[in-house]
């Protein structure tokens, strides 16, 4: 009721039979309405003894993209057991839970198909632009509206290839090139690849690409070299 438009909620509230079962239940529409205002405003609602004394209850909402609820997630357990102390922080878990299921929805539904494409598209390019700071990646991923772990699967189901692989690809291309094309010290690299230190950088790189750069370097000097007196 907290996420009904506001037309339609107070149509349902005209509508209720305020039977009283504890002395912890709403009575009337006025009441009830600046409650659910409250619950709309913190994205989740409670129930301590409103239907019965001594049980605890914390729910929210599964909304579709209009933002219009479809359905209902909740907990309710006796008060011993789920404590008023704890509602809000389980009521975090509960929303997360109600995001991660209305992005499913919308990921299935062919109409929302477009936007899901856009938010990998900028994901990528987002990677590309910024594939040596894992930080600003991770803030990145956050700020969608999708589940981590959705995202990183639909990213895999779309690229053949996990954002982090994406990232550390993109990361040793560029160490190649610089290894290949600049000639800066291996320790200058490291530092422009965002690594910190030179030592941290070369076990990273060789457990990478099977060399150390200090090799990988002198091979493709190498190999030019071998060309150009051919």
């Amino acid at each position: 009721m907290a996420f009904l438009p506001k037309a339609h909620q107070k149509n349902v509230l005209s509508k209720l039979n305020f039977k009283l079962f504890t002395d912890k239940t709403y009575q009337n529409s006025e009441t009830l309405e600046v409650a659910l205002k409250r619950y709309s405003e913190q994205g989740y609602s409670i129930d301590v003894g409103e239907y019965a004394e001594g049980v605890n209850c914390v729910g929210t909402c599964i909304c579709n993209e209009e933002d219009e609820p479809v359905a209902a997630i909740w907990m309710t357990a006796l008060s011993v057991e789920l404590p008023v102390c704890e509602l809000p922080v389980l009521a975090k878990d509960l929303m997360k839970t109600a995001r991660a299921i209305a992005e499913r929805l919308a990921i299935n539904n062919p109409d929302s198909s477009a936007h899901v494409r856009e938010t990998l598209k900028q994901a990528k390019q987002f990677i590309e632009e910024n594939f040596g700071n894992e930080a600003a990646i991770y803030e990145f991923i956050q700020g969608l509206n999708m589940s981590e772990s959705w995202f990183r699967a639909c990213f895999r189901k779309a690229y053949e290839i996990s954002p982090n692989q994406y990232s550390q690809k993109l990361l040793y291309e560029k160490a190649r090139s610089l290894l290949e094309h600049i000639r800066l010290s291996i320790k200058e690299i490291a530092f422009q690849l965002g690594f910190e230190s030179q030592n941290y950088f070369s076990r990273a790189f060789k457990n990478s690409q099977g060399l150390s750069p200090a090799r990988y370097r002198s091979e493709v000097f190498d190999a030019g070299s071998a060309t150009s007196d051919s």
